[in-house]
């Protein structure tokens, strides 16, 4: 059982995150940025923006899933360049942002990054596929829900 003060404590800190990570596949950002922004003005907040270079490894490129020859590299760049401009509208308006892109499943690299940045608050968007879409595709806000 936690004393008066320490329960105080970590209702507050639930209230007003210290630090905010932001999960993107970059297809949800007009719909994030928004919410991150309003919560980090709020709590006074630091943002983390992160996003996962997805391995390949897994799909069978002879069904035509995947290119034969993916730059990662390339990939890697273009979201870190892509995430710049999102850190840039972040701290026009006085908030401080980081970024983060890292290769792996996105649920891996999304608990990670929690970890590092000590976030305790995470925005993630959903695409809406309904249960048959999540089942074949899955759903990365499903894999972080807590069991």
């Amino acid at each position: 059982m936690q004393n008066g003060v320490e329960g105080r404590f970590k209702r507050c800190t639930l209230a007003a995150p210290d630090r905010i990570l932001v999960a993107t596949d970059f297809s949800d950002m007009e719909y994030l940025l928004p919410h991150a922004i309003a919560q980090a003005r709020a709590g006074g907040s630091e943002v983390t923006l992160v996003h996962a270079v997805s391995p390949y490894s897994g799909l069978p490129t002879e069904a035509g899933a995947v290119p034969s020859y993916v730059d990662r590299t390339k990939m890697v760049r273009d979201a870190r360049v892509m995430l710049l401009g999102v850190v840039r509208q972040i701290e026009s308006r006085g908030i401080s942002c980081n970024t983060a892109v890292r290769e792996g499943l996105a649920s891996d690299v999304i608990h990670e990054e929690l970890r590092r940045a000590d976030a305790t608050r995470l925005i993630l968007g959903t695409h809406g596929r309904g249960r048959l879409g999540q089942l074949a595709l899955g759903s990365v806000a499903q894999e972080l829900s807590p069991r």
